[in-house]
């Protein structure tokens, strides 16, 4: 599970730390203290059916975002394969993951994207701005797309967040007494032994 993998990630880390001599530092306290967030948010999940349908989820989102890119540079007027599309723009994604805060992704997007799209073959200055005009029609899409949502959200009636509200509440009533009938099996094992 990946709450196992976490956890092994993280004694390696303080097994390499320590190996390396390395001094306690502010960055590396923030990974570690960050992984063991994430760890023990997996640790909560207990469902394999929960992390196949969070895989799927999110598969099917990846699949869409490249899409989209795919189609964003159709319409600028750049011919390439959708497999090209998806090795350049994974590096504007993975840029985006570093945490220097622009507006809009702007400057780190526009750098992976420069990467990557030179390394399936696109000269430099249309990488780059290819890489420009995808973010800014990214933004643009993102924020007609917002608005609209929030206004359908705004004006619809209060019955349907009651009920959605409703529903989530009794997914988590189920959750707890999953729970706890796994609490009880367990110390009804630990009384057996």
């Amino acid at each position: 599970s990946m709450a196992w993998w976490g956890q092994r990630f993280l004694t390696l880390t303080r097994w390499l730390v320590n190996r390396l001599g390395l001094p306690p530092s502010a960055p590396l306290e923030f990974v570690l203290k960050t992984v063991r967030k994430i760890v023990a948010a997996f640790a909560s999940i207990h469902s394999f059916q929960r992390y196949s349908l969070a895989f799927l989820w999110s598969l099917g989102l990846w699949v869409t975002i490249f899409i989209r890119f795919y189609a964003f540079l159709q319409g600028i007027g750049l011919e390439t394969r959708l497999l090209n599309t998806i090795v350049g723009s994974t590096f504007a994604v993975l840029s985006k993951s570093i945490p220097f805060l622009t507006f809009g992704g702007i400057g780190t997007h526009e750098a992976g994207w420069t990467v990557g799209f030179m390394l399936v073959g696109f000269d430099k200055t249309t990488a780059i701005s290819s890489g420009f005009a995808v973010n800014m029609l990214t933004l643009l899409t993102t924020i007609v797309l917002g608005t609209c949502s929030w206004l359908i959200l705004r004006f619809t009636s209060a019955s349907a967040s009651d009920a959605i509200r409703l529903e989530i509440n009794q997914e988590i009533s189920r959750v707890q007494q999953g729970q706890a009938v796994v609490r009880v099996q367990e110390q009804e094992s630990v009384n057996k032994i």
